[in-house]
């Protein structure tokens, strides 16, 4: 995985932070997409524990999708309408995949 890649992860609970992490671990850079409310208190790291070992790395924080090559989406089902709805900005996503 080449680390220029800029990922986006819309939903970073247990799914989207495991990804975070795995991702900046390896020197990606990632952005956690977070409530408008939630930014100023949210952490800027990301902490993952596991019997692999323990790893704590950096993140950016934002608001709103800043320009990404890859958007992760990890939100629960429930809450995708309303997560796809509060992207504003769908230009600065420069690849999407589907599964």
């Amino acid at each position: 995985m080449p680390a220029e890649l800029r990922h986006g992860i819309l939903g970073a609970g247990g799914i989207g932070g495991l990804m975070g992490a795995c991702l900046a671990r390896f020197g990606a850079p990632v952005t956690l997409i977070v409530r408008r409310e939630s930014l100023p208190n949210y952490p800027r790291k990301l902490r993952l524990e596991s019997a692999f070992g323990n790893v704590e790395v950096d993140v950016s924080v934002a608001a709103e999708v800043p320009p990404v090559d890859v958007l992760w989406i990890t939100v629960k089902a429930t809450e995708l309408e309303s997560a796809l709805a509060a992207i504003t900005n769908p230009d600065s996503v420069q690849a999407s995949f589907r599964c």
